[in-house]
């Protein structure tokens, strides 16, 4: 090991590929660092059922805050605030989205169970309000709260 370290060296030495190395080495070390959290980019909410009936379909651009709310035939569009986009951003980076998405869903209908699908990207998570995961909450609230508001044209919360 010594002798090719030593052989290697003498080649960077030559080559002057050192201050090369250590840039590239510096590089890969701060884009590790970085990278933490990635960003989200698209979320699809979808419930339905319910003694309301409900047939909803909220799909939210994260990066542009643009939302569409499809109720049936009728289309709705809005644009949510920075701020709520960041709430959505912090909440779904604190969910477990490849253990959630793995949540038995259970098999026996029910009239007045409201059935969910939260797409984060690629990642699918399907549950009832019955076995809704408790991580998933604080999400629900935000999105249902947003349809809300949009149904009821009131202006879109911006916390």
């Amino acid at each position: 090991m010594i002798k090719f370290y030593g052989y290697m060296q003498r080649i960077f030495l030559r080559l002057r590929l050192i201050p090369f190395v250590v840039f590239l080495y510096s590089m890969v070390f701060v884009a590790a660092c970085s990278s933490v959290s990635p960003s989200h980019k698209l979320l699809v909410f979808e419930r339905s059922g319910g003694l309301a009936g409900f047939e909803d379909r909220l799909t939210v651009d994260l990066e542009t805050g643009n939302v569409r709310l499809q109720r049936g035939e009728t289309v709705t569009t809005a644009t949510l605030s920075t701020a709520q986009r960041n709430r959505l951003q912090t909440i779904i980076a604190a969910l477990d989205g490849e253990r959630l998405a793995t949540t038995p869903v259970p098999t026996s209908p029910c009239c007045d169970r409201l059935n969910y699908l939260i797409q984060i990207d690629t990642v699918v998570i399907r549950f009832t309000d019955v076995n809704a995961p408790t991580e998933c909450r604080p999400l629900l609230e935000v999105l249902n709260t947003i349809i809300a508001d949009i149904t009821s044209h009131r202006s879109l919360p911006s916390s």
